[in-house]
């Protein structure tokens, strides 16, 4: 097949294509060009309608910050005691589990009274989580955090980012709250927050995010399960990529969830303790796991995510949350699965361009596979897996320009020369597809039927000894150019020239349909062009010029016939012969065009005939019956003669020698054939020699 004649080529060059892109790859090189890719594909699966109405988030926005100016003549920082009042009205409301995404590193500004407050609010609630920051250099305190860390979570062998120290809540805090988290956001190189770490470890204790360490807050056993890749936290699954992180699944933007601003919990809470109407219903909070965050501008806590800027920190804790319900933390594929695919797919580039010369089939071809990357990235995001895009494609893409150049520098002289050295005995279909699949130029032949064609000039040895050699090339040429033309014009393939001679056939190497009559049609066409052409050059050659065509349709082996180094494209067998001697047989009957009865029988009825004889040529036992062809306008001139032919072949069969020689002769003045059958009667009469069933003896080719 086409497709294995080069296998070495392909594989170096998919090779090649590989080792230029993982090289980069691994040094980071396309890191951001992937990453926005990733943030494409993000953006393209979102769907807000799966976000978990479990999972509400309470803002801090600009809004809340505004009312309580206004209204308290308060600015900011709050009072701890506004966020007791939004704590317990979370409590009274029956929420799941609350965290707050707020770092409480100092004393209270207003009153001691003040962090009372807030801390009996803490403890009143329960599953409450605070918030901590890892930095590396000096905490702000030295409180330690060993009541609050989860015991199952600290032999983890999960890769988790250490730290020197944390910035650590009040101890007030600290001793009222059941759980403690990290606050600390994973942002890639870029800066875009695509995935999240689990735990970040100081002290060496492994300190569980706000998300993680909200969700785990309310349940009463806390079990982690570490497999191949990922983390069983509590039966739930979370995928995990080389560095331990997360990757995280948006499902839209900012508020996609449900949020509640801090002023709608505030007025809600107060509403409630005078027995009014809250502006929140306690049951948009009852079960719910709630996040408490700022996306006020100036409390500087939004960050950018795959689906845009200015997302609220808190709410990307809030995504960790959801995906963790519902399981569907997008997977990251492995590496040496993107290797894999990248050589694929620039294996399969270089085996269409290097071993296939049809433009076509590379251009769609080359486009499918620059495409293809794009397709497989996509049905990877939508089945929740994240697979490589950037550098697979530019793989793809180095490979289809390394084939391009092997393809100018070696199959351009190939197809160059093959054009070059056929282009007057085949037809550019046939050259195409030789262009195609040069393997067809290796010695060997293929059993086929095809139709067979050989011409000769009358005459032609008298003719070459009276004119001038440079005459007589000028003329020959002429004449063997135009038939040339004809025959290539109608899908023929020239065998070669002998003198004046041209040798052709049809159906090979390429199929031609209705080949029976594609010859035929190119033989009367070649007979009114040497009729046409015969005015200019009697004038060079002192006579008319006249062709006799012989055709016959038979199974041949055609092939490269001759030695490795030198061969020609030929053809092989008894159809060969046969359809050489017809050409000869025309001789006998004064006609210039015959054609065998299997020939006739494939061509139909598209071009009239006449039958002329059963022969029996030299070197052949079995009778052929050979048939003149004609296009229609002169069968139509001729009818009346061969009519009358045919009434008298047909006594000729009978051998009624004596009866057709009488209706011959009506004819032998207008009818070549006729006139020759009048001297074969007249001969077999006067002989008295036999001819079983009418049929005509050849004795000489």
């Amino acid at each position: 097949m086409w497709f294995n004649r080069k296998p070495k080529v392909n594989l170096c060059i998919a090779l090649i294509s590989l080792v230029l892109v993982v090289i980069p790859t691994q040094l980071s090189w396309f890191d951001n060009f992937e990453a926005n890719t990733w943030d494409w594909r993000v953006s393209a699966f979102a769907n807000p309608n799966k976000a978990s109405d479990e999972v509400c988030v309470i803002l801090l926005d600009q809004a809340s910050l505004d009312w309580v100016k206004n209204e308290n003549e308060i600015g900011w920082p709050w009072p701890r005691e506004f966020y007791s009042y939004i704590v317990e009205y979370c409590r009274l409301s029956k929420a799941k589990s609350l965290g707050f995404d707020v770092l409480f590193t100092e004393d209270s500004q207003y009153s001691e009274e003040d962090d009372k407050s807030f801390a009996k609010a803490i403890k009143d609630f329960g599953y409450f989580t605070l918030a901590s920051r890892a930095v590396n250099g000096k905490s702000s305190n030295s409180n330690t955090v060993e009541h609050l860390t989860i015991e199952q979570a600290q032999n983890l062998n999960v890769r988790v980012r250490e730290f020197q120290g944390m910035d650590m809540p009040v101890d007030l805090f600290l001793k009222n709250a059941q759980s403690l988290a990290s606050v600390n956001s994973s942002p890639d190189q870029d800066g875009v927050n695509r995935r999240i770490s689990l735990f970040n470890k100081v002290d060496g204790q492994n300190i569980p995010i706000l998300g993680l360490a909200t969700f785990l807050a309310s349940e009463k056993e806390r079990s982690f399960e570490e497999q191949a890749g990922k983390l069983i936290v509590n039966g739930k699954v979370i995928p995990l990529d080389s560095e331990g992180k997360a990757l995280l699944n948006f499902r839209g933007p900012s508020k996609t969830h449900r949020v509640f601003s801090a002023q709608s919990i505030l007025q809600s809470y107060a509403l409630q303790q005078e027995g009014k109407t809250p502006v929140v219903s306690p049951s948009l909070l009852e079960g719910k796991y709630i996040l408490f965050g700022f996306s006020a501008p100036g409390l500087h806590d939004q960050h950018n995510v795959p689906l845009g800027e200015k997302y609220p920190g808190v709410e990307v804790h809030a995504t960790f949350i959801d995906n963790l319900l519902n399981e569907d933390f997008y997977t990251p594929l492995a590496s040496i699965y993107s290797y894999i695919f990248a050589f694929i797919s620039a294996f399969l580039v270089a085996m269409v361009f290097v071993n296939s010369n049809s433009y076509l089939k590379q251009i769609v071809f080359s486009g499918v596979m620059l495409v293809l990357p794009i397709v497989v990235a996509l049905g990877a995001a939508s089945a929740g897996y994240k697979i490589a895009l950037f550098f697979p494609t530019v793989a793809t893409t180095l490979a289809l320009f390394q084939s391009v150049g092997y393809n100018y520098m070696t199959e351009g002289k190939q197809k160059k020369f093959i054009k070059y050295a056929f282009r007057h005995y085949l037809s550019p279909h046939v050259i195409d597809e030789l262009i195609e699949n040069p393997d067809k130029l290796k010695l060997g032949g293929v059993r086929s039927e095809i139709s067979i064609f050989f011409s000769d000039l009358e005459g032609f040895t008298s003719i070459s000894e009276r004119l001038e050699p440079e005459v007589l090339i000028e003329v020959l040429n002429e004449y063997l150019s135009e038939m040339s033309d004809i025959i290539l014009e109608e899908s023929g393939t020239i065998d070669k020239y002998e003198g004046d001679a041209i040798i052709a056939f049809w159906n090979a190497p390429l199929p031609v349909e209705n080949h029976a009559a594609q010859i035929v049609k190119s033989a009367l066409r070649c007979q009114q062009a040497l009729a046409e052409m015969n005015p200019q050059l009697k004038g060079r050659a002192g006579v008319d010029l006249k062709m006799r065509i012989g055709i016959h349709t038979g199974p041949a082996v055609v092939g490269n016939m001759g030695a490795s180094e030198r061969f020609d494209y030929t053809m092989l067998g008894d159809a060969v012969n046969l359809a050489a001697r017809l050409e000869g047989v025309n001789k006998q009957f004064g006609t210039y065009t015959l054609i065998s009865i299997d020939t006739k029988n494939q061509m139909g009825d598209i071009y009239p005939t006449r039958e002329l004889a059963k022969v029996e040529v030299v070197g052949r036992k079995e009778p052929v019956r050979v048939f003149e062809p004609m296009m229609q306008e002169e069968f139509d001139a001729k009818k009346e003669y061969i009519e009358k032919f045919l009434t008298g072949l047909n006594l000729f069969y009978e051998e009624k020698f004596a009866e057709a020689l009488e209706v011959f002769k009506e004819n032998h003045e207008n009818d070549p054939p006729s006139k020759k059958y009048v001297a074969k009667c007249q001969d077999l009469i006067d002989s008295g020699k036999e001819a079983p069933k009418g049929v005509w003896v050849m004795t000489s080719k």
